[in-house]
């Protein structure tokens, strides 16, 4: 009946995307998985990339830290764009953009080349990342939305422990497929990206299109990558608070 009553009040096209809202979030959950898994699933790859390239761990260390660096800096930024242009926009946007760089690395002939597509992925993740969100507090309403964004909070800490796991999986069983498993982890999101992006144009509502004028927020944008850390963390904003006090 409460379906019904909203439905009269609702086009087909958002009568449709209600409907699907569900397989919408399954899409969005496993593209979070994606972004989580790939920042942990590096510490358990690392020995592996080191002897590959033969690089020095201070080098090495950047194939885990850029991702995490430019996945910061990026994120909120990557946010309001989503409001500006579309959230659904964005999404399929950042999504291509993790693939290629999944690809990268994962076909990388060199150290350099590696922490550059590295980079390209965390843009990708910077982009997908609060579009999720996004899409889901405006496709859920009511007690629906805490239930949502509970599942979405849930496959965040999954991921987080299922990246190691999975990274030591292949790694060590991968050998079969090629000879530097390790490439394994990341070339895996290829085949994975591809569906959530084919799922998410077929079946996430084009919603949140552009609500204000563009503008790119530049000084907000330095600030962010000053305060990020290579781990993530906001040291820069810690020492810039305490040196106003």
């Amino acid at each position: 009946m409460a379906f019904a009553q909203a439905a009269v009040q609702m086009t087909a096209a958002e009568q449709q995307a209600y409907k699907r809202r569900w397989i919408a979030l399954l899409i969005l959950s496993m593209s979070l998985m994606l972004i989580v898994i790939d920042s942990t699933i590096v510490n358990i790859a690392f020995p592996a990339i080191r002897s590959t390239f033969g690089a020095s761990y201070a080098d090495a260390e950047w194939i885990n830290s850029i991702y995490s660096l430019v996945f910061g800096a990026l994120l909120i930024t990557w946010g309001k764009l989503g409001d500006q242009y579309g959230r659904r926009n964005i999404f399929v946007g950042g999504a291509v953009v993790f693939a290629l760089g999944s690809l990268g690395v994962g076909t990388a002939s060199s150290i350099g080349i590696a922490i550059a597509f590295r980079a390209l992925q965390g843009l990708g993740a910077a982009m997908m990342s609060p579009s999720t969100l996004s899409i889901i507090s405006g496709t859920f309403k009511g007690k629906e939305r805490g239930i949502a964004f509970g599942i979405w909070g849930a496959t965040a800490g999954v991921s987080a422990a299922v990246g190691p796991i999975l990274g030591g999986w292949l790694i060590e069983y991968g050998t079969g497929i090629m000879a530097e498993s390790w490439r394994l982890a990341f070339l895996i999101n290829i085949p994975v990206g591809v569906a959530s992006l084919d799922a998410t144009l077929r079946k996430v509502e084009a919603g949140g299109g552009k609500t204000v004028a563009p503008r790119m927020p530049i000084p907000g944008v330095g600030w962010l990558a000053y305060c990020q850390d290579p781990e993530g963390n906001t040291f820069g904003l810690m020492e810039a608070d305490e040196k106003a006090k």
